[in-house]
């Protein structure tokens, strides 16, 4: 059963329906025309409302879903190939683009799990302490928390952590929430309080 999101905004319904569609579907992906006409919408009108719901459109969705996909293939040893067709990507240039905004580091190195330097720190935010963890391409790493549990969680770095939801520098320890941030050329100029960086082994 489908219930509204953000509390009781029944608005947003189309919205909830079109993410279980989503994930039903899985690689082959849904175009915005069809998940408009499910909803009953115009595309345009469908789009606003997604955006407004979720935070993202459609079509980023979609591509964290792929993103999720080929992860999960990688780790189970898959080509770079293999895993962007079966995630539903055109070819290996699409998902090293995904995973170059997304995770800061190529599929090759994610597959590998090993050899990537993650310089990391703690710094002030809008929500308090943060835990900022990013690579030479970008922001591969966010965790939200008291600043003991996210030095706690820092220990991680310079593990190989291979499967872990909360990015690969290991399993996010106590309270502290890990959030995965879109990377890009600004990953670089964090403000850390103290920084450190590891290796993955």
């Amino acid at each position: 059963m489908v219930t509204a999101m953000n509390g009781e905004d029944a608005s947003l319904r189309p919205v909830a329906r079109a993410i279980e569609r989503m994930v039903t579907a899985g690689p082959s992906g849904l175009s915005l025309t069809a998940l408009a006409e499910e909803a009953g919408l115009s595309a345009g009108h469908f789009q606003r409302l997604f955006k407004r719901g979720v935070g993202v459109s459609p079509k980023r969705f979609q591509q964290a879903l792929a993103l999720v996909e080929a992860r999960r293939l990688l780790d189970d040893d898959r080509t770079v190939l293999d895993a962007a067709l079966a995630a539903g990507l055109s070819g290996p240039g699409r998902l090293h683009d995904l995973f170059v905004a997304c995770e800061g580091m190529t599929p090759g190195e994610w597959r590998r799990g090993e050899g990537v330097t993650v310089r990391h720190g703690l710094s002030e935010s809008p929500f308090g302490i943060a835990l900022v963890g990013w690579t030479d391409v970008g922001v591969c790493w966010l965790s939200l928390g008291s600043e003991r549990e996210l030095d706690a969680m820092r220990g991680g770095f310079g593990r190989r952590g291979r499967g872990d939801e909360g990015g690969r520098a290991g399993g996010a320890g106590g309270g502290a929430q890990g959030l995965r941030l879109r990377g890009g050329r600004e990953g670089r100029s964090v403000h850390a309080r103290r920084a450190g960086d590891g290796t993955f082994r």
